[in-house]
């Protein structure tokens, strides 16, 4: 079984001519709105101005979430290991205190004491 037939059917092409750093950061920045390259180069092709930056912004963003799950998954990891090191030995490291009181703070969106 085939696929389904599409909606809008495209059947015609262009061509341009990047260089390899072109090529490479179309790709990534197709890869942070979180579509493929053709998809991203068509939207900025026929997208007006203010979509454009609009899109922009809003891949920046998705890309500034990514990060920010990034490092809250390599912070909880290190918080587990330092839980199980205390766990273990019956040893606390030191500034452990603080460095969870300056994590309390920025979790509940004061900022750095």
């Amino acid at each position: 079984m085939g696929r389904p037939p599409k909606d809008i059917k495209r059947d015609r092409q262009i061509s341009i001519r990047l260089t390899d750093n072109e090529l490479a950061e179309i790709v990534t920045r197709a890869g942070a709105a979180g579509t493929t390259p053709t998809e991203y180069g068509r939207t900025r092709l026929l997208a007006g101005r203010n979509t454009l930056m609009r899109s922009l912004a809003t891949a920046e963003v998705a890309q500034q979430e990514r990060l920010v799950q990034i490092h809250l998954r390599r912070l909880g990891n290190l918080l587990n290991q330092m839980v199980r090191h205390m766990h273990q030995t019956g040893e606390v490291l030191p500034d452990v205190v603080s460095l969870l009181t300056e994590l309390r703070a920025i979790i509940s969106g004061r900022g750095l004491p």
